[in-house]
């Protein structure tokens, strides 16, 4: 049995803008190919230009040649490229080359307190490069192509790390010529966490309609104790085909609020069940699992009006309201609604529309639905910090696929729109069936993040949701999705039993999340 959830990223939405609110930080990782564009010329400036368009604060820069003779003409590249982006250059080379250097950079808006190198094992020697700054160290290093080296120097900057993330935060980027799936990342993984997006790829050797000439394999880190203070705003691959062989990557990052935990949770509607299953048996049960986890935000399904009032009468003095309605246009009938905690959150908005192709008509169902269905969604301002966000709560047809792909299509619709305007948007729910290729489930997955997935510790609990009142679950069909900015904490599954006793025949899914501090 899981205990009650405690103290665990997601990737915001996709932007080009500059850091959009006091506190955050813009970052950059750039393999720049010595300036040298698809065009084969190297171009100092064009270089500079992409750097300065994003305008960072600190950038890890690779490939860079110092004082090259024949390649680069004896130009100090770090130099020069400091002096056109107006930041402060730090250079550590990897080899000597040509009479001069070969190696990464850090270009940064102050000047580093302390500068740490060390070199880093591959066929052709690389360097680690860290800089020290008031609050922070930020550093970059360009990985070996073996991965037996890179599963080397992983090592090393394990070390390096550990001895400097006690006191700050270690922001660490690179071309580590490791894709997603590779072990040397999942090395890095096991005490840096990735704030860059994988999803775009950012190395293209100017063979960018080459599918598999382009692979991502440059990264934004940071150490994983600070991660948890840290929300990614916005990543992205800036979409730069000429001016190097790989794209810029983009992070930006601000300071993570308080925590708070959200919540799907089928409670089962009262349909005249008897002795353990009957609704007024269960009630307290369902009460005792929402206080011993403390939801912020639930997502309930399957509530009839008798049910919602028992829920509010049980709730209220500990601060809960509920928000949301029948699905039928009399309004009584079961229905989804969003719970939440009015000590913590002020609701400023809700509505609730029909999952049909008539979404503001009460009572409306499309597409070979059984029953009609709904959305219900509020947007909740944190009392404390200011921030606001949309949580939307939904339950799927259990019969029409097609009903249940239409219903996605529109829900995640109106969330993109949400999220379009900078403004973290979840979505809960019971979606009566189990990922499959081109289901709903896959739909939702391909524009939002499975808060599972993104969770900062492994998941706790069971892997799946539905038992159908005799645990084990058999089934995987209840989700917490979310999109825009927010820090992923801890994800679980909850199979409390109270006296021996299941309060629903789904369990419960959480997690604990955080919003930027506003």
């Amino acid at each position: 049995m899981i205990a009650a959830l405690c103290a665990g990223l997601v990737l915001g939405c996709r932007s080009g803008l500059q850091a959009s609110a006091p506190g955050d930080m813009k970052l950059m990782s750039y393999n720049v190919l010595h300036c040298a564009g698809a065009d084969g010329k190297i171009d100092i400036a064009r270089t500079a230009e992409v750097i300065k368009r994003e305008a960072p604060r600190f950038a890890g820069i690779q490939e860079l040649d110092c004082k090259a003779a024949k390649r680069s003409g004896g130009v100090d590249q770090p130099a020069e490229l400091g002096r056109l982006t107006g930041m402060h250059a730090t250079f550590a080379q990897a080899i000597p080359y040509q009479g001069g250097g070969y190696g990464v950079a850090v270009l940064s808006r102050e000047k580093p307190l302390s500068v740490f190198k060390t070199p880093l094992p591959g066929a052709e020697p690389r360097v680690l490069l860290l800089c020290e700054f008031k609050d922070c160290w930020f550093g970059t290093a360009h990985l070996s192509l073996q991965e037996t080296n890179r599963l080397a120097s992983v090592e090393i900057i394990r070390k390096a790390v550990a001895e400097r993330s006690a006191a700050k935060p270690v922001y660490l980027t690179g071309d580590w010529n490791a894709t997603p799936d590779s072990k040397s990342l999942a090395a890095m993984r096991s005490f840096m966490t990735v704030l860059s997006t994988t999803k775009e790829r950012t190395y293209h050797g100017f063979k960018q309609h080459d599918p598999s000439s382009v692979v991502c394999i440059d990264y934004i880190a940071v150490d994983s104790v600070s991660a948890r203070k840290t929300v990614v705003r916005d990543s992205h691959v800036v979409p730069d085909v000429t001016t190097s062989d790989h794209s810029p990557v983009v992070a930006t990052v601000a300071a993570a609020g308080k925590p708070f935990r959200v919540c799907s949770f089928n409670m089962r509607t009262d349909c005249g069940e008897k002795e353990d299953r009957a609704w007024t048996n269960r009630l307290p049960l369902i009460v005792r699992v929402i206080k011993k986890h403390s939801f912020d935000v639930i997502g309930a399904q399957e509530l009839k009006h008798n049910q919602v009032a028992h829920l509010r009468e049980a709730l209220g003095p500990d601060g809960y309201e509920i928000v949301g309605r029948g699905r039928l246009a009399e309004g009584k009938s079961e229905g989804v609604y969003v719970i939440y905690n009015t000590r913590r959150f002020e609701c400023t908005a809700s509505d609730t529309f029909q999952l049909s192709e008539t979404p503001e008509v009460w009572g409306s169902s499309s597409w070979g639905s059984a029953y009609p269905r709904t959305c219900v969604w509020v947007q909740l301002k944190d009392r404390e910090s200011g921030a606001e966000f949309r949580f939307y709560n939904t339950h799927l047809d259990h019969v029409s696929e097609l009903a249940r792909k239409k219903g996605m299509e529109l829900t995640v619709g109106r969330i993109n729109a949400d999220v379009s305007s900078g403004m973290t948007a979840f979505l809960s729910g019971d979606f009566n069936n189990e990922l499959k290729p081109g289901n709903a489930i896959d739909f939702v997955r391909k524009s939002m993040n499975d808060t599972a997935d993104l969770a900062l510790s492994p998941h706790r609990g069971p892997e799946k949701t539905f038992h159908g009142y005799t645990p084990p679950a058999s089934s995987l069909i209840d989700y917490v999705f979310v999109k825009g900015p927010a820090r992923v904490l801890v994800h679980a599954t909850l199979d409390d039993m109270p006296d021996g006793k299941v309060p629903s025949d789904h369990f419960p899914v959480a997690a604990k999340v955080a919003l930027p501090a506003k």
